[in-house]
């Protein structure tokens, strides 16, 4: 038995992005019609966090079996299904080859509506083999991921020796004179983290050319 969920929006990205992190210029989809299958929290957990790879029978299952409306007529996303644990729900979009190339949270509203009633969905055994873990920072905006690889660049892009030791100052409060040891220091994450907001008007300060 197939069991399908019906009008909700999906919007894949390589990333996962909740739904209140989505653009405006994100390829937004109204899905008309798409599987769903419950699985372990252990599996969605590892299917969210990981770059999979299911096998031809799987993708034979769901093949043509998501419908979205279009401007002109119905299309269709050749591989493409939801999964939930009665927890959460992620969309996930394969490749030919099995891969997972796109993941999407849902609208709160629409997640909630599904996650009532799931429970009348049986566990199905789901295989798969993970490729390599997921990119992105958790629990960061796309803009904070954006300002920290703006501050990035910026800081990498500074000649003037000077200024990075005015800025390396600011930040820890010592004095250094060697560049290789200011820029390892600054662009260590746990101290760019730390130090971001104050990095990024210190930059502005001594008149760096940046955008925010």
């Amino acid at each position: 038995m197939m069991n399908y969920i019906y009008d909700i929006l999906i919007n894949f990205n390589y990333n996962l992005y909740e739904f209140y992190d989505w653009n405006k210029e994100d390829n937004i989809i109204n899905v008309k019609s798409v599987l769903i299958f419950k699985i372990r929290t252990d599996d969605l957990n590892k299917i969210t966090n990981n770059i999979i790879k299911v096998d031809e029978k799987f993708l034979n299952r769901i093949s043509n079996k998501t419908e979205y409306f279009s401007r002109k007529a119905i299309g269709k996303i050749k591989y493409a299904c939801l999964f939930s644990d009665g927890i959460d729900v992620v969309a996930l979009k394969f490749s030919s080859n099995g891969e997972s190339v796109g993941i999407s949270k849902l609208v709160i509203e629409e997640e909630l509506e599904i996650i009532e009633v799931i429970d009348l969905i049986k566990d199905i055994d789901f295989s798969y083999e993970i490729i390599k873990k997921r990119e992105g920072l958790p629990f960061k905006t796309r803009k904070e991921i954006k300002d920290k690889n703006d501050i990035v660049k910026e800081v990498n892009q500074i000649d003037d020796l000077e200024k990075l030791k005015y800025l390396y100052f600011e930040c820890f409060n010592e004095e250094e004179e060697k560049k290789e040891i200011i820029l390892e220091k600054l662009l260590d994450e746990s101290n760019l983290d730390k130090n971001l907001n104050k990095i990024k008007e210190i930059l502005k300060l001594v008149s760096i050319k940046t955008t925010y």
